[in-house]
């Protein structure tokens, strides 16, 4: 029901005119919708499930504009991945300027010995968080994690491992599955 016809006219207007803050005002409110539902429990994830499903039917009428709200709600995702990206970006200077030089470090990180590779990680601000005489080395920075570890299992050799968020990262900062190759990360 429109209380208010004029204000409705006026507001879908404004939308059309102005098409990039109407999409980034979309794409924003979706990001924040998709973080509540990931950390919510189960009532709150029904919720927010019913919501979208109505505001999606309130807003969108026909195959193509339902498409462009799918889009959106993948978009949140790529928000998220570039979130986490930039996250891992702000590691200081120490391990490169910026997400290309944090992927640079981590190539390069197997030929660095292990006495510069735990300097690099201290001096980009992580603290060790394992005992002096484990012969696992964790540091945690804002929620990331790095854990150097010596070959175990199925994993021969010395490695290191990215963790943010529950989830493990490769070289290229993508999202792997923890057990993974690409999620140990070779290093001396």
């Amino acid at each position: 029901m429109v209380m208010h016809p004029v204000n409705t006219v006026q507001s879908v207007a404004s939308a059309v005119a102005h098409p990039i803050d109407t999409g980034n005002s979309i794409v924003n409110s979706v990001t924040s919708g998709y973080a509540d539902f990931k950390s919510g429990d189960a009532n709150i994830k029904a919720n927010i499930a019913g919501k979208v499903i109505g505001d999606v039917a309130q807003l969108f009428v026909g195959a193509g504009e339902v498409k462009a709200g799918v889009n959106a709600i993948k978009g949140a995702k790529v928000a998220e991945e570039v979130a986490v990206g930039a996250k891992v970006a702000k590691t200081s200077a120490s391990l490169g300027a910026g997400r290309i030089g944090v992927k640079q470090w981590l190539q390069n990180a197997g030929n660095l010995e292990r006495g510069k590779l735990i300097q690099n990680i201290e001096s980009a601000g992580f603290k060790s968080m394992s005992k002096p005489t484990s012969p696992v080395s964790v540091f945690e920075r804002g929620g990331m994690r790095i854990r150097l570890d010596p070959p175990q299992g199925k994993t021969l050799y010395n490695h290191m491992h990215l963790e943010y968020g529950g989830n493990s990262y490769n070289t290229l900062l993508n999202p792997v599955h923890y057990k993974s190759p690409a999620a140990h990360i070779p290093i001396k």
